[in-house]
């Protein structure tokens, strides 16, 4: 059987669907996925993948009648027909995603439908700390031990807990030499994550690492908290020591048990204006003690 398997973006979201992949590899089927080339790293190298394709959506609707943009979707078009799935499954449903699902011309399922039995749910991305970053060896090389990785950021500013508030955490984390901080953070933090390691005199701000990188810093820290967002899932598929915190918007599906880490789903915690440093670091403990 040859699958292919539709999950264009976002980070969290890829993660979140690598299980699909485990799952078809295990019952056999080549596996094909199509992915936004900016989230090519949990793709490629992926033991569970045989043929990935690339597409770059915010290009080509920046640019929707460049002949490279009808080159690239010729091309798209014409090795997903190549491929020739027995089955797709569209795990983004979107439209654009609905529209290449459809390009590749086998029929659009479920997992169910296919008869692929989803035997792991928990992510698995540690194929990632196979390759080698210098960048994140060198940063490594300097880094005391242990320490927890901070990332203050989000794509949407109602999930983020606020600098001052992950400052004060690290603080009380950190007393008496517990535990270093360091500070990540990824395209549009970088804002934050200034803010927040100018307010911490001993914390570590990461450099800009690929997501190879990432994953090494984050696999050898002994915490990782952040909001949900993609870097916290990532964390979570690398078995690394994750809290998560969940703010009080959409508070019906934007839940810890819906979203929330799928190793560890204790390991998460719910805030509002009213929750302090101190709740949130009694949690730590639980989590660092689990």
């Amino acid at each position: 059987m040859r699958l292919l398997i539709v999950r264009l973006s976002s980070l969290g979201d890829v993660v979140h669907a690598l299980p699909i992949a485990k799952s078809a590899r295990m019952a056999g089927a080549k596996v094909g996925w199509l992915v936004e080339s900016a989230y090519r790293e949990l793709v490629e190298g992926n033991p569970d993948v045989d043929e990935i394709f690339f597409a770059d959506t915010r290009d080509w609707r920046r640019r929707p009648l460049s002949l490279h943009t009808y080159s690239q979707i010729g091309s798209l078009f014409r090795r997903l027909r190549e491929f020739a799935p027995d089955a797709t499954i569209d795990a983004q449903g979107l439209w654009k995603s609905a529209l290449l699902a459809r390009a590749a011309g086998g029929p659009v399922a479920l997992v169910e439908a296919t008869g692929i039995p989803v035997g792991r749910r928990a992510p698995d991305a540690r194929f990632l700390l196979d390759r080698v970053c210098p960048e994140a060896e060198a940063f490594l090389a300097g880094q005391s031990r242990p320490y927890a990785v901070y990332h203050p950021g989000a794509s949407r500013a109602d999930k983020t807990w606020g600098e001052e508030r992950f400052a004060a955490l690290a603080r009380l984390l950190s007393a008496d030499g517990r535990m270093s901080a360091v500070v990540s953070w990824g395209p549009g933090d970088e804002e934050r994550a200034r803010r927040m390691s100018s307010m911490l005199r001993e914390a570590r701000l990461l450099p800009l690492l690929p997501l190879s990188g990432l994953a090494r810093v984050v696999a050898a820290s002994s915490l990782f908290v952040a909001g949900d967002t993609g870097p916290l899932h990532l964390a979570d598929a690398l078995g690394a020591p994750t809290l998560a915190l969940f703010g009080p918007t959409e508070p019906v599906r934007n839940t810890p048990a819906r979203n929330g880490p799928y190793r560890s789903p204790d390991s998460a915690i719910r805030y509002d204006s009213e929750t302090g440093a101190e709740e949130v670091a009694r949690k730590a403990f639980e989590v660092l003690a689990a």
